[in-house]
């Protein structure tokens, strides 16, 4: 499975969504009492008090559970009673931009503009924006002088109103210019995605997202559902507010509430998305490619074609299997048979089911079957690579073999690292791919006379081609 990002224009996002479900606007819940406080906070989190998960219908804040009530509606919280265990991981709670507010913006945006306008220096610059509260008592710079000599007005509408003026000045800036071989994405994004930049509404994560759980030695949440709680609080604010607030007060409000999702953003993607453990790599290790197997590599001492792996024996047969039985039918195998004598095959070396492998690569195109190789989450040249099949002989070594040159590009070694194998099962496929050849990585893309540093050449082989063109 492919996870990538891609930059989403939320009120497209909300219009999809209504095709789907009925989306619930904070905005509109009561927010009276007590009570209506812990009906909304019940529609945004997910509480557990055992160890037991409930697989019963409910509404999203957890009043009705029934097989009963399944399509009913919920009068706390105004939503569809539904199976647990079905349906998208979308948003179905939203924000809506309150009164007197220019425009909100993406809050990915708002994360990657903190990060790019910022130094080592203290000052939170696009906060300084968009925050007239904001004043830390740190040293003035030389670039935050030059800031508050431009004349920029702040405030949170004004950053709105102003934003091409504002980003064209922060460019300008010595500080903020981009060094030489570096990637400026914000830049990038500007210039091609600025219509997605600012919306009219924000998405409430799904409540499966954010878990809270309720033991005898207390309740225990992830940092990630802490921070959503403040920022929730903060959109609730501006429905409950009691006495009204002076529009400057209002624009603070939401620069806050833009800060504070941004915080959560750094923090779900840090501890919840990019780590090992995290939903980036669970989707691709859940995720089910037809043809397609992910195993531990070793290293193949042997001399070796540097553009090919060794498929595990028991590996090859599975992954081969339907290519196995009909060459087994077609030999007179019965159906039963022939899926005996694969499953068989398993646990013991067996020449025939071999010599059909073999005849697999025979027949394939240049007598080569072309295989994917990827290492997730490297994204440099090399880290997905074309090669093609040979064959273990042994049942009880599960590992791929990999020759050490074409281990660098995806930041590979032999200490335990997994790669995901995929079949291209077509001509078409297979062509497609052959860009991504290991010699192709062997030059940089934007200096093609200078190597990448993608291939592994040994010191030895590295000396003795220098004594080679040196005599030469």
């Amino acid at each position: 499975m492919t996870t990538y990002q891609r930059l989403v224009n939320l009120d497209g996002w909300l219009i999809e969504a209504q095709h789907k479900v009925e989306p619930v606007f904070i905005n509109d819940m009561k927010n009276e009492t007590e009570s209506d406080l812990q009906a909304i906070f019940e529609s945004l989190y997910t509480k557990y008090q055992s160890d037991k998960i409930s697989l019963l219908p409910s509404c999203r804040c957890g009043f009705i559970r029934m097989e009963s009530a399944l399509g009913e509606t919920c009068p706390r919280c105004n939503t569809q009673v539904a199976s647990s265990i079905e349906g998208d991981i979308q948003s179905v709670m939203w924000f809506r931009l309150p009164d007197g507010i220019a425009s909100f913006m993406s809050p990915i945006i708002y994360t990657m503009m903190r990060k790019r306008f910022s130094k080592k220096q203290g000052w939170d610059l696009i906060r300084w924006f968009t925050d007239t509260g904001y004043s830390p008592e740190l040293k003035t710079t030389p670039t935050m002088e030059l800031v508050k000599a431009s004349g920029l007005p702040r405030g949170w509408n004004n950053f709105i109103m102003h934003f091409d003026r504002i980003v064209e000045f922060l460019l300008s800036l010595r500080d903020f210019r981009v060094k030489k071989g570096e990637i400026d994405y914000f830049h990038y994004l500007y210039l091609r995605e600025r219509h997605n930049f600012f919306c009219k509404v924000l998405p409430i994560p799904n409540k499966s997202l954010h878990v809270f759980e309720q033991t005898n030695y207390g309740i225990y949440r992830t940092s990630s559902t802490e921070k959503s709680t403040d920022y929730v609080a903060s959109m609730l604010s501006f429905v409950r507010s009691i006495n009204p607030m002076s529009p400057a007060a209002r624009e603070n409000r939401i620069a806050r509430l833009m800060l504070k999702m941004s915080d959560y953003q750094i923090n779900h993607i840090a501890n919840e998305i990019g780590p090992k453990p995290g939903q980036i790599r669970r989707n691709v290790l859940a995720g089910k490619t037809i043809m397609s197997y992910r195993s531990v590599i070793t290293s193949v001492t042997r001399p070796w074609d540097y553009e090919a792996i060794e498929v595990p024996w028991q590996v090859a047969l599975i992954l081969f299997r339907p290519m196995i039985i009909n060459k087994l039918y077609r030999q007179g195998f019965t159906l039963n048979r022939a899926i005996d004598r694969l499953m068989e095959g398993l646990h013991t070396y067996d020449k025939l089911l071999h010599d059909i492998l073999l005849q697999l690569k025979h027949e394939a195109p240049g007598g080569k079957i072309p295989i994917m190789i990827q290492r997730n989450p490297t994204l440099v040249p090399g880290a997905a690579q074309l090669v093609h099949v040979e064959f273990k002989t042994d049942p009880g070594d599960k590992t791929t073999g990999m020759p050490l040159p074409i281990t660098k590009a995806p930041n590979a070694d032999f200490d335990g690292d997994a790669l995901n194998m995929t079949l291209c099962l077509d001509h078409l496929v297979a062509k497609e791919f052959e860009g991504f050849k290991p010699h192709f990585n062997l030059f940089k893309m934007d200096k093609p006379l200078k190597p990448s540093g993608t291939a592994y050449i040994s010191k030895p082989l590295a000396g003795a081609l220098s004594e080679f063109f040196d005599s030469h």
